[in-house]
């Protein structure tokens, strides 16, 4: 199964944590890109996403001077401790990662499982970056199964010590970060993990980069044996880790015509009950639905529309629970909120297979109120608002050989770029 292993990261030397992390490439905006070029001229940006005309080629510049002068340092081989603190909800949450290199797989073996499609235009740009610069800068995102807690338990002592680096970011999340050298350490972790699978939950592309870039590199390689480029940088987090939040992305639906619109209210109607409704959709009132259906067992969600249709509740009614909308799905991926709501829809507006897929009709948003707001401005007509999907649904879907819906899942928080770095030379 998994082979999980040390490495000798590079970590920032003489620069406060807090001025070289950064958010991974693609949550970047073009203003925040700016604001964290002028932040330090050390800033792992200039490696994640340079400006252009040559960004490649500015990263790779950037790279081998910061190590040639000390500011990126090599450590002992060592697994890392990566710790999270973040508030959710006026709640505050603690999650914990390992960092680790995994031995690369492709996907048939069965070892490392996505749940996601993957784009050409984003694996190009990844590829490109490595070819440049030789190393993985920000990680993959994997999670484990341990129901007895046998990893978390040989991580405790280390998390009860200081960290060796710390910092807290624009969004007030604290990251924290332990690297562990000890060598028996090392042999126990990889002893319990040959026997697991990993999930991807984020990093997708940067996980078939690395596979496309080790392939490169064995080609065109004079000597046999393991190389660097073998492996890949991972951030494992436990599915029963408290501290794994995965929030929800609503659905504002717009450019429907008004026939469209009856025809998706009586159809609704065949799917869901609606199990509360309110004219208005105050704060108290948006809460109140969105906690009422979160409670359900069943398939449930939030919709909001002007006048006469008010924010009502609805649930799926118990004649259409553990029924398939999309027989070339599995069984696991039927079951999901995202699936059933979203088949409900084509089938009441008569959609196309192709239509379905691209979720036409459709754009996101994570902020329930600004949601709300879009309807009441008139900028959409209906938003859905969802239940998060638990990241044990993603497991099941994995495992079964399938993928989840389009903007189904978002992992909370992201994990920071320039924490540690994986060179592969």
């Amino acid at each position: 199964m998994a082979e999980v292993r040390p490495f000798a990261g590079l970590r920032f030397s003489g620069v406060p944590l807090a001025d070289a992390i950064a958010p991974p490439f693609d949550v970047i905006s073009p203003a925040q890109q700016a604001e964290l070029y002028d932040r330090s001229p050390y800033n792992v940006v200039r490696l994640e996403l340079g400006r252009e005309p040559d960004r490649y080629a500015e990263a790779g510049r950037c790279y081998q001077a910061w190590r040639s002068a000390g500011v990126l340092r090599r450590d002992e081989p060592s697994l890392y401790l990566y710790e999270q603190r973040f508030a959710v909800a006026g709640a505050t949450h603690t999650r914990v990662g390992l960092v680790v290199r995994v031995k690369l797989e492709p996907w048939e073996a069965g070892v490392v499982l996505p749940h996601e499609a993957t784009h050409s235009k984003a694996k190009e740009d990844r590829i490109q970056l490595m070819r440049a610069v030789r190393a993985n800068v920000s990680p993959v995102f994997g999670l484990y199964e341990d129901p007895s807690g046998e990893v978390r338990a040989l991580l405790q002592p280390v998390r009860e010590t200081e960290p060796a680096a710390a910092a807290t970011d624009d969004l007030g999340e604290e990251h924290r970060l332990w690297p562990v050298s000890d060598p028996g350490l090392h042999a126990a972790i990889g002893t319990l993990f040959a026997d697991r699978k990993l999930f991807i939950a984020d990093g997708h592309h940067r996980y078939e980069t690395a596979l496309a870039y080790r392939d490169e590199r064995r080609a065109g390689q004079q000597t046999a044996g393991e190389q660097p480029s073998d492996f890949v940088m991972m951030v494992l987090v436990d599915f029963q880790d408290p501290g794994l939040v995965v929030l929800p992305t609503h659905r504002l639906m717009y450019d429907l015509s008004a026939a469209q619109l009856g025809q998706l209210g009586s159809g609704l109607g065949e799917y869901f009950e609606v199990i509360a409704a309110a004219e208005s959709p105050s704060p108290r009132a948006l809460q109140a639905a969105t906690a009422q259906a979160d409670a359900e067992v069943r398939p449930a969600f939030v919709m909001f529309g002007p006048p006469p249709n008010g924010l009502r509740v609805l649930a799926l009614k118990r004649e259409w629970q553990g029924k398939t909308f999309d027989p070339d799905h599995s069984p696991a991926w039927n079951q999901l909120d995202v699936s059933v709501i979203h088949g409900a829809i084509a089938r009441a507006l008569g959609l196309s297979a192709e239509d379905a897929a691209r979720q036409r009709y459709f754009r996101y948003i994570q902020e329930p109120d600004l949601a709300i707001r879009a309807v009441q401005a008139d900028e959409a007509q209906l938003v859905l608002i969802l239940r998060s999907t638990p990241a044990t649904a993603i497991r099941d879907v994995a495992l079964a050989g399938d993928k989840m819906p389009q903007k189904s899942t978002y992992f909370y928080p992201k994990l920071a770029t320039g924490v540690v770095i994986h060179p592969l030379d």
